[in-house]
């Protein structure tokens, strides 16, 4: 896409973590850069629940509507039923137009 359009993919990602009974500890965005023709804005999310959760956020997020890679993803244990996961997902969007 040729914007980001970051609030509605957070305000989407974070709404169905909670659907899924997860807990969404933060969300936060850092700067845009560019890489090539496009730009990738990083967002580093950070969610807690039930690993069944997080499997079924992650099955959202790819099939949200939108051009995003995961960087990166750490998991912890918390006890025996909880997890918690921190995301660092890539928004890709082109500065020229659709893409």
């Amino acid at each position: 896409p040729s914007s980001h359009n970051a609030d509605q993919w957070l305000e989407s990602a974070s709404d169905a973590a909670v659907s899924f009974g997860l807990l969404v500890q933060s969300v936060t965005t850092s700067g845009e850069r560019d890489e090539g023709s496009y730009t990738l804005l990083p967002v580093d999310f950070v969610v807690s629940g039930s690993f069944e959760s997080v499997y079924m956020l992650l099955q959202h997020l790819e099939q949200m509507n939108r051009l995003s890679r995961i960087e990166s993803m750490t998991i912890h244990r918390i006890d025996n039923e909880m997890v918690e996961v921190r995301l660092v997902i890539h928004l890709v969007f082109s500065e020229g137009g659709e893409k």
